[in-house]
C-alpha cells in the first residue's frame, strides 16, 4: 500500500477546520452551495483512466479518507472526523469530453454532506479508456488548497520525499485565552463595520448561478505585473500588490453602477506551514489578515498598496495571526449558532466586500501525474454569498493566473466582463 502510516479511527477539527465548517453552515443558507473547493488537473499527455483507478485503489490514505464523516459540531462537542466502518471508497466517476466539459460538471455537481458522503471525491474526464483531466473536489473542512494540491502530487507520484499526512503538533487550546478573544473580537469589529463597498446588492435568488473566469497570463505578461509589483513596492509580499489592484477593479464596477465608493473589508488567508514543507496535508493550515482600504486610499495603486503594506506590519506587531487561530481554536466548543452571529455580526451578514487568496507558486512542485506531464492546474473555489465574489492568484511555471467567480445574479454579463477588463488592466498596465 502506497502512504503507509497510521490512520485514527477519529480525527478532530482543528480551529480552522471549524471556522470554515461554520462558513459552510451559512453558505448553504444563504445560496444553497456549500464551502466546496475544486481542483482541476490537466494533462499534457492522456493516461489509462484504470491505471488511475489502481493508483487511487493502492493509497491507503485516500481509501480512509472516503470512509470519513464528520460528526459533533454542535452544544459544545467539537466537531471530528470519524470512520464510517460501512463507508468505502468507490469506483471514480468518468465522463467523456465529447459529452462535458469541467466547468459544466462543476456547476451540476451537489454539494457534499460531510455528514454522510466522503469529504474527497474524484472525477475523470477524458476520452475512451484515457484521461486527460483529474477534477479534485473536497469539503474545504478537510483541507486547505495547498494541502489539495500536495495530496494530488502524492497521488500522482511526483511529491519528493516522504509525505506529511497531519500535523505532528496539533495546537492544544488554551482556556485561560477566552479574554484574548474577546479582545480580537473587537478588533474585527473595528475593521469590519458597515458601511464598506461591494457588487453585492441582494437582487439574486435564494439559489443564485455561480460563473467562474480564468484570466491566463503569458510569461511577458507575468513579466511585466512582476514590474508593476517592484514598482508599487510590494515585492516582499505579492499579495498585497494582487489584493489593491482586486480592491480598484471592484471600485471600477460599484462607480460605472453609480454606487458610492467606500471602504474595502477583505480577509485574507495566511498558510501556517513552513516555506516549502509537504504537508501537513490534511486539516486546514491557516490563519487569517483582515483589512480594511479608505475609500480615498484607492485613489492610486501605489497609494493602496501602502496602506496595505502599513495595515499589515501593525498586524503584525499584535501578533494578530497567531491570536486569531487561538481564538479559532477556542470557538470550536461554541454552539454553532453562537459561532455563526459572531461571525455574521460586525458586517451586518455581509461579510466583505469580496474574498481573494494567493496559493503562490506552490503548485511548480506539481510537474507529472503518474508519469505524465501536467499541463496546467486551476482552482476554482467556493463562493461565500453574500458577496458573492472571489478572486483566487496562482502561479505555474512562470504565469500568473486568477480565477474569478461571481454570481451571476450580481454581476451581469457585461460587468462581469468589465470586472475581468478592469483586473488585468490593473494588473498589467504599467504604473505611473
Amino acid at each position: 500500500m502506497i502512504g503507509h502510516v497510521e490512520r485514527p479511527a477519529v480525527y478532530a477539527f482543528n480551529g480552522p477546520d471549524t471556522f470554515l465548517l461554520i462558513l459552510d453552515q451559512l453558505m448553504l443558507k444563504s445560496s444553497g452551495r456549500g464551502n466546496i473547493c475544486h481542483l482541476l488537473v490537466t494533462l499534457d499527455e492522456p493516461v489509462a483512466t484504470l491505471q488511475i483507478q489502481a493508483a487511487l485503489d493502492e493509497n491507503t490514505t485516500y481509501q480512509w479518507m472516503c470512509t470519513l464523516r464528520a460528526q459533533g459540531g454542535s452544544w459544545f462537542k467539537p466537531p471530528r472526523w470519524a470512520v464510517d466502518q460501512r463507508a468505502r471508497a468507490y469506483p471514480v466517476p468518468f465522463y467523456l469530453l465529447a459529452d462535458t466539459n469541467a466547468l459544466e460538471l462543476i456547476a451540476r455537481l451537489r454539494m457534499i454532506n460531510p455528514r454522510r458522503e466522503s469529504p474527497f471525491q474524484v472525477q475523470l474526464l477524458g476520452q475512451k479508456d484515457t484521461t486527460t483531466q483529474i477534477l479534485i473536489t473536497w469539503h474545504h473542512a478537510l483541507m486547505d488548497a495547498h494541502g489539495a494540491e500536495l495530496f494530488v502530487a502524492h497521488i500522482g507520484q511526483s511529491l519528493a520525499g516522504e509525505p506529511v499526512f497531519f500535523d505532528p503538533n496539533p495546537d492544544v487550546p488554551d482556556h485561560s485565552q477566552w479574554r484574548n478573544t474577546l479582545k480580537i473580537k473587537e478588533s474585527l469589529d473595528e475593521i469590519s463595520h458597515l458601511p464598506f463597498m461591494s457588487t453585492y446588492i441582494g437582487r439574486g435568488r435564494s439559489r443564485p448561478v455561480v460563473r467562474h473566469q480564468v484570466i491566463a497570463l503569458t510569461e511577458k505578461q507575468t513579466g511585466a505585473v512582476d514590474e508593476k509589483i517592484t514598482a508599487t513596492g510590494a515585492q516582499i509580499n505579492k499579495s498585497l500588490f494582487y489584493l489593491a489592484a482586486c480592491a480598484r477593479a471592484v471600485r471600477h464596477i460599484v462607480t460605472a453602477r453609480g454606487g458610492t465608493v467606500d471602504d474595502v473589508v477583505v480577509s485574507v488567508p495566511q498558510d501556517r506551514r513552513r516555506r516549502g514543507a509537504a504537508g501537513p496535508m490534511l486539516s486546514n493550515q491557516v490563519t487569517f489578515l483582515f483589512y480594511r482600504i479608505s475609500a480615498a486610499g484607492l485613489d492610486s495603486l501605489k497609494g493602496t498598496v501602502t496602506s496595505l503594506s502599513e495595515q499589515m506590519m501593525d498586524l503584525m506587531r499584535q501578533d494578530f495571526p497567531a491570536r486569531f487561530h487561538r481564538m479559532m481554536l477556542l470557538c470550536r466548543h461554541l454552539p454553532p449558532f453562537i459561532y455563526r452571529h459572531m461571525i455574521q455580526q460586525p458586517t451586518g451578514k455581509r461579510m466583505a466586500s469580496f474574498f481573494i487568496s494567493d496559493t503562490g507558486q506552490s503548485l511548480d512542485r506539481f510537474e507529472t501525474f503518474l508519469g505524465a506531464p501536467v499541463k496546467n492546474a486551476i482552482h476554482y473555489p467556493p463562493n461565500m454569498y453574500p458577496p458573492g465574489l472571489t478572486f483566487i492568484f496562482a502561479r505555474y511555471k512562470g504565469r500568473l493566473s486568477v480565477t474569478i467567480t461571481t454570481m451571476e445574479e450580481e454581476l451581469e454579463d457585461v460587468e462581469s466582463e468589465a470586472l475581468v477588463a478592469a483586473l488585468k488592466t490593473e494588473l498589467v498596465t504599467p504604473a505611473e
